[in-house]
């Protein structure tokens, strides 16, 4: 069963096991990206008892959308990075 926001019964975060399996990112991988603040408490990942040593759910979903925002992020570099380069054209003064 994919993960879902209109999925109540189970709830909005899953165990890190069932996000790497639905986002194709390891376990390893995922807490990195957390650590690096990569991902964003609330967002993708949540500390379920309000403390940070407490257990780490994470939002399938929400880990799908950070990786479509950074293939969108990763595709427009060259052109970003183009259009920001200067040119020396003659100019008229």
């Amino acid at each position: 069963m994919q993960p879902n926001r209109s999925n109540q019964k189970e709830g909005r975060w899953r165990k890190i096991q069932d996000a790497a399996c639905y986002s194709g990112v390891s376990p390893s991988q995922l807490r990195k990206l957390k650590a690096d603040e990569s991902f964003s408490p609330g967002i993708e990942y949540c500390y379920l008892t309000g403390k940070k040593g407490g257990p780490v759910g994470w939002d399938p979903v929400a880990i799908e959308d950070w990786q479509i925002k950074q293939s969108q992020l990763i595709a427009d570099a060259p052109k970003k990075a183009a259009s920001e380069i200067e040119t020396f054209a003659a100019m008229d003064v």
